[in-house]
């Protein structure tokens, strides 16, 4: 895109303050042309099918549609740029700085919408070519962010006549017992007629890790790592317990600190 043109912008959020604030801000801007407003990721699809947009505010939340699927559910040249309109806790935003694309934080002041602004004038200027390894990185960010919001946080477990509503961050450690697997957490244990391997597909990585064949940690509870052999470690909890991290599931914690 050249310099002198006119940048057309969609508005894609749910929230009608929010597609206000983001209207008022444009409207001081030089340059640029809102071309409508969309409170839902469907009608963001058919609106851009429809015009051609080169610049896209778009809410991660959406009801009918997500980010992620407006993005997936377009051609490749009808992609625009996209600055999204976020939320997402702190981590999520440096995972967006690494992967070089630009955010709004809710709520966001006027100097970092125009530094946004700034930063996609930049953007669109660029070769088509590296427009699109910019998008590439964004359906790949995107997807990531996809999986590790589908992992439990919460877990229904029957005890006795009641179920028992247990939050991740109460699960300390589980450990299998042949067909079943026993959760144990500060005040109790439970069991469950599950397989380990069932329940470590279940939990979010970047919280739980199997340390040996029987066992699934919670790495929030943590105190120190004590070595014994090559990449064998003692795992000693905030609270006492004791496990051992064998050789062959190191690689599981050795993620997780890397990513600290």
């Amino acid at each position: 895109m050249e310099e002198t043109s006119i940048i057309r912008i969609l508005i894609v959020d749910d929230e009608p303050l929010a597609r206000k604030k983001i209207r008022r801000f444009l409207e001081e801007e030089t340059g640029i042309e809102i071309i409508g407003e969309c409170n839902d990721g469907k009608e963001a699809v058919e609106f851009i099918k429809s015009r051609q947009v080169d610049l896209v505010f778009l809410d991660i939340r959406m009801p009918r549609l997500d980010d992620i699927g407006v993005l997936e559910t377009l051609a490749p040249d009808r992609i625009p740029l996209v600055v999204f309109v976020t939320a997402y806790d702190q981590y999520a935003i440096k995972a967006f700085e690494f992967h070089a694309l630009d955010y709004l934080l809710k709520p966001f002041n006027r100097s970092r919408f125009q530094a946004a602004m700034a930063r996609a004038r930049k953007t669109l200027r660029k070769e088509d070519a590296d427009r699109t390894a910019a998008f590439q990185a964004v359906l790949a960010f995107l997807e990531e962010q996809r999986k590790k919001n589908s992992y439990l946080n919460r877990l229904m477990v029957k005890a006795g006549e009641k179920i028992v509503v247990l939050d991740e961050n109460d699960i300390k450690w589980l450990e299998s017992d042949r067909n079943y697997v026993n959760i144990h957490t500060g005040e109790r244990t439970l069991r469950i007629r599950e397989t380990l391997s069932n329940m470590e597909a279940r939990l979010d990585p970047g919280k739980f890790a199997r340390i040996n064949r029987s066992t699934i940690i919670n790495t929030g509870f943590i105190k120190e790592m004590q070595p014994m052999f090559k990449k064998e470690y003692v795992i000693i909890f905030k609270t006492g317990e004791k496990f051992i991290l064998n050789k062959t599931y190191y690689s599981n914690l050795e993620s997780i600190f890397i990513s600290q």
